[in-house]
């Protein structure tokens, strides 16, 4: 089975950075600080999930119809998550980095919301379907800035409910 292009190579944005960030970490990796300890065994556990997940999607492969859409999910939805697990797991080494991480998210989320109610009110950048105007702002689809804010969301309430609960019981 060939599998020829006859479109262009798609990435996305958030894809962009998970490849920019794995040549950061390879390139820490390979050339660690001055007094940066060797991987430990917590790294090495951590590599084992994936790699059994990415493994077990790669053996399915062969009993595809649709190879060349099935690599493509293999890419999107099981490698590049499975790495930024691994990256994840293998960076942050206290709860304090993981919350920084996770308020640096929804900071984000809320920088996109603001951001595209002020095109909304102020600039006027909509889309109009059918006499209901959709917000765009930094999307060229109001589907994609509600898919976003969409997982951004969950991760801002959950920090805003269970937050004090986790620092207390962390330290």
């Amino acid at each position: 089975c060939a599998l020829g292009r006859s479109e262009p190579f798609e990435v996305s944005l958030a894809e962009y950075a998970v490849l920019v960030c794995t040549l950061a970490w390879g390139a820490r990796w390979l050339r660690p600080p001055r007094g940066a300890a060797a991987p430990s065994a917590r790294w090495r556990r951590a590599l084992l999930p994936p790699a059994l997940f990415l493994t077990a999607a790669v053996i399915t492969l062969p009993f595809t119809d649709h190879l060349k859409e099935a690599i493509r999910e293999l890419r999107t939805v099981v490698a590049e998550p499975a790495l930024f697990y691994v990256l994840a797991t293998t960076t942050w080494r206290s709860v304090a980095e993981v919350w920084r991480a996770l308020f640096a998210l929804s900071g984000l989320g809320i920088g996109m919301a603001l951001f595209s109610l002020y095109h909304y009110w102020v600039i006027g950048v909509v889309e109009n379907t059918g006499g209901v105007k959709r917000i765009l702002a930094i999307y060229h689809s109001p589907n994609h800035l509600a898919l976003a804010l969409g997982r951004l969301i969950p991760v801002a309430l959950c920090q805003l409910l269970f937050g004090a609960v986790v620092r207390r019981s962390v330290g």
